[in-house]
């Protein structure tokens, strides 16, 4: 009997009508070879409303195997409990090798046999494994905190780190060839955040194929975020797809052939986004703003945050001296307002009594003389904060799974994905039975609409 191999390619958020579209437009092969496999879809009972219809909510359920309303993860950064183990933990505690490459909201923990872990950019609290790894994501982490503060001493030393993760002469072609393409971009793309994660994100990927290859473990797991972004400020209505989003999914479809070329014999092979995401029509008005610098910000009305952890677009934790500042601050920021309407979102950490997360939660058109009202103060709004651009797309509650695996129905609930994977390493699947040691998956499609398997 073959031991299972799987590889699980989370492609965040991406919309199956867009990536038919690409296929179409575009000529994306790699793309075109995933969209022919078999499919299933997944729901959740989350809800845009309670904010609980994120990224960072719904691959903690994926991951543990439990709705939100029991992991309890509400804001990107945080950890599932203790008390549910993630999916890697639990194949270790099976005995099952794996490989965790970008992981949103995880953490390696007790599982010895995962081989190799990176998280994502803006999990502050944890460390890759090895170490080394660590330098793939430093600078990564230093813009996310500092997106719009960059001349700093650290951006150098962390840029230092970056260059030393792909130090090896192999690499030095693949990176002249990513910073062209950037640079051609550049005129059309100007100085946005995307035009240069998105190829950081395809190097990425090549050293999860390279760290796969030179570990060989039984479970690969691989998070790439590049199109959910593209999605949600590029995806515009009519005509052709546009620069920015074509420039995205050109490299989509480079990742999608670095993971269907590193299949190994009888690997099967799952992609999903967690949920999709839909096109929002063209006359709809939400806007994304993010403060210019927190920690100036706070200084209006005397809050001196001792840690301020900056995330992905608008939102940030801060750490306090002791739960009574954090208690003060939490009431001074829920009654910013912004023409009448409340600035900001404002939690207490339920983990730690000195913290407390907040995020901008004014979405509407703002001219250039609008105010915001902080500590019974007015001041200018766009001396303090930035707009990051207008949502194209927005989070839904339906999700896509292509593989190569026998589905497990036409729907399941994303959590049920958890043990779903648990399962297929339980017992082999036919096709794996039949297909022996020595008869590998072809990367190639048939005529028939599915991949090829060698003779």
């Amino acid at each position: 009997m073959t031991p299972l191999r799987l590889t699980l390619f989370e492609l965040n958020e991406f919309n199956l009508s867009l990536l038919e579209r690409a296929v179409a437009e575009l000529k994306l092969s790699a793309v075109a070879r995933l969209m022919e496999l078999p499919r299933f879809q997944t729901t959740t009972s989350d809800s845009y409303e309670d904010r609980s219809l994120e990224p960072w909510v719904q691959w903690v359920s994926i991951h543990t195997g439990v709705p939100s309303q029991v992991h309890g993860v509400r804001h990107i950064g945080d950890l599932p409990p203790q008390d549910r183990p993630q999916l890697w933990e639990v194949l270790a505690d099976r005995g099952v090798s794996t490989g965790v490459w970008g992981v949103l909201n995880g953490a390696r923990r007790q599982a010895s046999s995962c081989r190799f872990f990176v998280p994502d950019p803006w999990t502050f609290s944890e460390r890759a494994e090895p170490r080394e790894l660590d330098d793939l994501i430093a600078l990564p982490r230093f813009l996310a905190k500092n997106r719009l503060n960059l001349a700093q001493p650290r951006a150098v030393m962390d840029a230092a780190r970056l260059a030393r993760a792909f130090r090896h002469p192999r690499d030095l072609l693949p990176l002249v060839m990513q910073a062209k393409r950037a640079a051609v971009h550049v005129p059309r793309g100007g100085r946005r955040a995307y035009t240069w994660f998105t190829p950081f994100e395809y190097l990425s990927a090549k050293r999860f194929v390279e760290w796969k290859k030179r570990t060989d473990p039984a479970f690969c797991l691989l998070f790439v975020n590049m199109l959910a972004h593209a999605q949600h400020y590029y995806w515009r209505n009519g005509g052709h797809i546009g620069a920015e989003l074509t420039y995205v999914l050109r490299y989509v479809d480079r990742v999608a052939a670095l993971v269907l070329e590193s299949l190994r014999p009888g690997e099967e092979l799952i992609v999903a986004n967690g949920f999709e995401q839909f096109q929002l029509p063209s006359d709809h008005d939400h806007h994304v703003y993010r403060p210019r610098d927190h920690a100036r910000l706070l200084a209006l009305v005397g809050l001196e945050p001792l840690e301020v952890d900056a995330h992905m677009t608008n939102d940030a934790y801060l750490r306090f001296a002791d739960p009574d500042e954090a208690e003060r601050a939490a009431g001074v920021l829920a009654m910013a307002q912004v023409r009448h309407q409340p600035l900001f979102d404002v939690h207490r950490d339920s983990q730690r009594e000195d913290r407390l997360f907040y995020q901008v939660k004014v979405g509407q058109t703002l001219n250039e003389r609008a105010t915001f009202t902080l500590g019974g103060q007015e001041h200018p709004f766009w001396d303090h904060f930035d707009s990051l651009g207008t949502h194209t797309g927005r989070h839904g509650t339906r999700g896509d799974v292509l593989t190569t695996l026998e589905p497990p129905g036409n729907t399941i609930k994303n959590h049920e994905l958890f043990n779903w994977i648990l399962e297929r390493f339980e017992q082999p699947t036919a096709k794996a039975k039949a297909r022996g040691v020595d008869k590998p998956l072809s990367v190639e499609p048939s005529r028939s609409g599915s991949f090829r398997e060698g003779a």
